[in-house]
């Protein structure tokens, strides 16, 4: 079957599932439960408030920002199994899956395994990585009944987040405790996940507030090669955690949110052999992830409207990597006020101090210059919302300068100004410029990686050469901070009581992005003048050195789409488009073009048959990756659910149903064996006590 018939079939299948869905909803019974998604009308939907956008609990209406907000139901209904996989129904964001555990997630384009331009939170502690810059996203799986909302920022938050949150910021925020009193339990089964298991008790302090514990373990299947091989990328994680939500008066909120977590995971790595016949081969072996934090936070109210936030929080990682491991022990303090009481403004304004201290390990293929480092960070900020015509027009100016040990400058200064015009009750537009800074990372400065030269270089050497030939990175200690200025635009409207659409537009500019400048070759090891040292006895292969430095600028440009249809009573379509591109001028050997997906597609359909059963289905399109060599893919996820009382529920969960296996990204280190993402089916008990 040709290309074209294999997507004819594929479309013709989700139209039969659709049409399907749709006549069984016109006969269906009335009777949705309360906890069900379709109690809520649309608008009540676009209220939901988020802060990861303002530092402040805003409406979404009302944000001027490229926002998209993941509700419980949301996670609930995509049968997502982690963070990862529920991030890909969110417009502007890429999310390829590595491996069993790895992950490549960014927005707007710059993906890599850890996307260095990407700031991730969970309730206030930032889980960014200053020795890559990025996130270890098999150790952020949390249960998902544990989280209320995931809120994704994509454009620059370095006005009120500070460096590093430059292209987007996830913000993750877990379920006030006291609120669904008792306990819950969920279990789960399948062929990549082989079992998952979680256990909650919720508790109040009567009117004062609550406390919530929670336990959990899961175990994954590891995937196979592209030869159909199985592969050692499994994990097992094992965690205990909780939260307290307590007032002990009228004007003051206290939370704490603490965790103890171990993850056990494979892999298998494409190791580098500086010996005939000088090739990858694979080893397999074993990550190990330890780790505790505890998230404590204070919210008063004074009696002129006022409010006051501090936010403190202590954090340990301890990971053993055959690649790349660290020792980090975070302490952050994060203090703001907020001004209501000022005719025709909201005024928010802040400090921040964070400390790092960070112990790195390598290998013989990725060693560090300087493994023992600390990190101290110090901000202000400041940001005003300026009501200039009433309830009708709002201009937003922030600022953040920020004192950094790993910035080239003394000082970061990440300006933003955003206009929001409120059209009308339902349609908005918005607009926003802004400045952000992503700092150099401890890789980037200190560490040295060796590469073989063919993959990256292909054709530069002829292959009956009878030497190898490697390409070697080299951190630079004086490597500048990376710059972005950004242009976007916006608009909101709820079109019909039905009809929601929501769209970004973007342009962005990249100054100093970090990429590597060639500066000599070597011949080992035999040393010598090169070329003349090839004709040497003994030699054993030729290393091109490069350094890491600021050789390189970028654009990035795209379109962001958002829909939802309340087609009906009981059925929902949510659909998102990102469109974009990118241009990277590097002054180095290594092109970029083509790293990123260029356009992504997803309908999501969402059908509740009676009280007792629900269809969801999840159709998504991805665009092919050119700089790796990997085809475009649609993908196919079906969750059908039935609920067997008010306290029981079964959900059947299939993904990636529309291929056996495919591939959907690397690393840029190519340090990982390529693996393709299986076709999986589980099965999930829903059981509150």
């Amino acid at each position: 079957m040709g290309i074209k018939g294999r997507q004819a079939l594929r479309a013709g299948l989700w139209c039969v599932l659709l049409a399907a869905s749709l006549a069984t909803g016109r006969a269906a019974a009335h009777g949705i439960s309360r906890d069900n998604l379709f109690d809520l009308s649309l608008e009540e939907l676009l209220t939901l408030e988020l802060t990861g956008a303002a530092r402040k609990a805003q409406a979404l209406a009302d944000t001027a920002a490229a926002a998209f907000v993941i509700s419980a139901e949301d996670l609930k209904r995509s049968g997502a199994a982690n963070i990862a996989e529920a991030l890909r129904m969110v417009p502007g964001l890429e999310v390829g899956a590595i491996d069993g555990n790895s992950y490549a997630i960014s927005a707007r384009g710059y993906n890599d395994r850890y996307a260095t331009k990407m700031l991730m939170m969970i309730d206030g502690r930032a889980v960014y990585t200053p020795g890559y810059s990025g996130v270890y996203w098999e150790i952020q799986d949390l249960p998902m009944t544990e989280i209320e909302r995931i809120e994704v920022v994509r454009g620059p938050g370095g006005a009120l987040w500070g460096v590093n949150a430059v292209n987007g910021v996830i913000n993750v925020v877990t379920r006030e405790a006291g609120v669904s009193l008792g306990g819950q339990a969920i279990a789960g089964a399948g062929d990549r996940l082989d079992h998952d298991l979680s256990v909650s008790w919720d508790a109040s302090f009567e009117e004062s507030g609550g406390y919530r514990l929670y336990g959990q373990r899961e175990q994954w299947d590891g995937n196979q090669d592209m030869d159909g091989n199985s592969l050692a990328d499994t994990r097992e994680i094992s965690r205990i955690g909780g939260r307290i939500d307590w007032s002990p008066s009228a004007v003051d909120d206290v939370t704490l949110t603490g965790s103890l977590y171990s993850v056990d995971s494979g892999v298998s790595l494409a190791q580098v052999q500086r010996e005939a016949p000088f090739e990858r081969m694979r080893v397999d072996d074993e990550r190990e992830t330890d780790g505790a934090y505890l998230v404590g936070n204070w919210r008063h109210q004074s009696g002129l409207r006022n409010e006051s936030a501090v936010t403190a929080y202590l954090d340990y990682l301890d990971r053993d990597d055959p690649g790349y491991g660290e020792e980090k022990t975070t302490v952050e303090i994060d203090f703001q006020h907020r001004w209501l009481n000022l005719a025709g403004h909201d005024l928010i304004a802040g400090a921040t101090l964070r400390y790092h201290d960070i112990e790195l390990t390598g290998s013989e293929d990725n060693f560090f210059t300087d493994t023992n480092h600390d990190n101290l960070i110090f901000s202000v900020f400041a940001q005003d919302e300026i009501e200039l015509v009433d309830d009708t027009l709002f201009l937003t100016l922030g600022a953040r300068a920020e004192y950094n040990d790993f910035s080239d400058s003394d000082l970061e200064f990440m300006p933003t100004a955003r206009l929001l015009w409120r059209q009308s009750e339902r349609t908005s537009f918005w607009a926003a410029a802004s400045r952000a800074v992503r700092t150099p990372n401890l890789g980037e400065q200190y560490s040295v990686v060796s590469l073989p030269l063919d993959q990256y270089l292909p054709g530069l050497l002829p292959e009956d050469a009878p030497f190898a030939a490697f390409l070697q990175l080299e951190g630079s200690a004086g490597a500048k901070s990376e710059d972005l200025y950004a242009y976007e635009l916006g608009f909101r409207s709820q079109v019909t009581d039905q009809l929601h659409v929501d769209l970004a537009l973007y342009y962005n500019r990249y100054e100093n992005l970090r990429w590597p400048k060639f500066t000599g070759i070597e011949c080992v090891p035999t040393g010598g003048a090169f070329p003349a040292c090839l004709g040497q006895p003994g030699l054993e292969y030729v290393d091109f050195m490069t350094q890491i430095a600021n050789a390189s600028d970028g654009e990035a440009w795209g379109a962001e789409l958002a829909v939802n249809w309340r087609v009906s009573e009981h059925w929902q379509l949510l659909a998102a488009y990102t469109g974009s591109d990118y241009e990277t001028r590097p002054d180095t050997l290594i092109d970029s073009q083509g790293m990123g997906f260029r356009n992504q597609l997803s309908l999501q359909s969402r059908h509740d048959f009676n009280d007792r059963v629900a269809l969801d289905l999840w159709l998504r399109y991805v665009d092919e990756v050119e700089f790796y060599d990997i085809d475009d893919y649609w993908s196919l996820n079906l969750r059908l659910a039935y609920r067997l009382s008010d306290a029981l529920e079964f959900a059947l969960v299939g993904t990636d149903l529309l291929d056996g296996s495919h591939q959907e990204y690397e690393t840029e280190v190519r340090d990982l064996v390529p693996v393709e993402i299986e076709r999986a089916v589980r099965a999930e008990f829903r059981f509150r006590f």
